[in-house]
């Protein structure tokens, strides 16, 4: 009886949450003075962003829409967090996008997006934003996600801009 009892306050719970919009949206953008392709070069060889991706610690797998690959975040201040999100698409020099939830489908999920516009001769937007959703959202403090990003931004347009 007790169990069902807590069953039917998750339900009660999680369609509540969802019924107030539990999300979270974080949206941040820096110009590069580098061709999308030039920045796509920087931004999608992973294995160099230990030397210089504050944010990222750590990405590695198979980039393919449908594979799983291993991921390592670290907030200023904060410990590293691994998890392991689903590749949803991937367009060389347009788009690389994720997404990845906590435990449970419901509870905390993100979906995180790299984005490339061209905007210019030789000029790129680079689009960085995660869209959070879930019953855990409104627990969760992004301060230190979104300076993340923006530092990610700053040090890739760095990096780009060097070459």
């Amino acid at each position: 009886m007790k169990r069902n009892n807590a069953v039917k306050l998750i339900v009660v719970f999680v369609a509540f949450a969802s019924l107030i919009g539990c999300t979270k949206d974080i949206k941040t953008s820096v110009e590069i003075d580098a061709s999308p392709q030039q920045t796509w070069k920087v931004l999608a060889d992973f294995s160099k962003y230990p030397a210089w991706n504050p944010f990222i610690k750590k990405i590695e797998g198979d980039f393919q829409p449908g594979q799983v690959i291993e991921v390592e975040i670290q907030a200023e201040g904060s410990d590293p967090m691994n998890f392991e999100p689903t590749i949803l698409q991937r367009k060389e020099n347009k788009i690389l996008e994720w997404k990845g939830q906590f435990l449970l489908p419901g509870l905390f999920t993100g979906q995180h997006r790299f984005i490339l516009e061209e905007i210019g001769d030789q000029k790129t937007r680079f689009i960085h934003s995660e869209n959070f959703y879930g019953i855990l959202v409104p627990f969760f403090d992004f301060e230190g996600i979104e300076k993340g990003f923006r530092t990610m931004n700053a040090e890739l347009k760095k990096r780009v801009e060097a070459r």
